[in-house]
C-alpha cells in the first residue's frame, strides 16, 4: 500500500508541475507577480506604507528570484519523491537508485521545457532545466544521506544490543 501511495503521490506532483507550466505566459507572470507582492508583504518591514508603484517595482524585482527558486524547489521535491519511490520499490545497487532518481527527474525537466514551447507566451530555457535538475539532485541526495544516516544509526543500536 505505500509503495502505491508513494507512486501515486509522484505522479500527482508530476502533474501538478505539468499543470503550473501549462499556464499561458501572461498568467504566470501574474502568480509570481502575486507571489512577490505577498513576499514583500510578509518580509519587507512597513511594506503596506510604501506608495503602490514602489511596491510594483520592488515585486517585479524580485519576480525573476521567486521563478527561479519555483523551479528548485518543483524539482526539488520530485526529487525526494523519485528517490524514496526508487528506495522503497526497485533492488538496484544503492547507487543506481541515485542515479535513476536523478535522470528521470531530470528527464521530466527536459520534457516540461519542451512542453513549454508549445504553450503561449512561455519558452523553454536549457538554464531552467539545469535548475531543475540540481534541484532533483540535491533532493535525491537529502534522500539516500537520510536512509544511510539511519541505516548506520540503526546498525549501531543493533550492535549495542548485542553486546549486553
Amino acid at each position: 500500500m505505500k509503495k502505491i501511495f508513494l507512486i501515486v503521490l509522484t505522479v500527482a506532483w508530476m502533474s501538478i508541475i505539468f499543470f503550473l507550466s501549462n499556464s499561458p505566459g501572461e498568467e504566470s507572470k501574474a502568480d509570481s507577480y502575486g507571489l512577490g507582492m505577498l513576499f514583500c508583504d510578509i518580509f519587507v518591514p512597513d511594506f503596506e506604507e510604501l506608495p503602490l508603484d514602489e511596491q510594483i517595482e520592488l515585486a517585479l524585482k524580485i519576480d525573476h528570484p521567486i521563478r527561479k527558486c519555483a523551479h528548485f524547489f518543483e524539482y526539488f521535491v520530485l526529487g525526494i519523491l523519485m528517490a524514496r519511490v526508487f528506495e522503497i520499490c526497485t533492488k538496484y545497487k544503492y547507487s543506481m537508485k541515485i542515479v535513476f532518481s536523478w535522470i528521470i527527474s531530470s528527464l521530466y525537466a527536459i520534457s516540461d521545457e519542451v512542453h513549454q514551447v508549445f504553450v503561449p507566451g512561455r519558452h523553454g530555457k536549457i538554464g531552467d532545466i539545469l535548475l531543475d535538475s540540481i534541484g532533483a539532485l540535491v533532493g535525491v541526495l537529502i534522500v539516500f544521506l537520510f536512509s544511510l544516516l539511519y541505516c548506520m544509526i540503526r546498525e549501531k543500536i543493533t550492535e549495542g544490543s548485542n553486546k549486553t
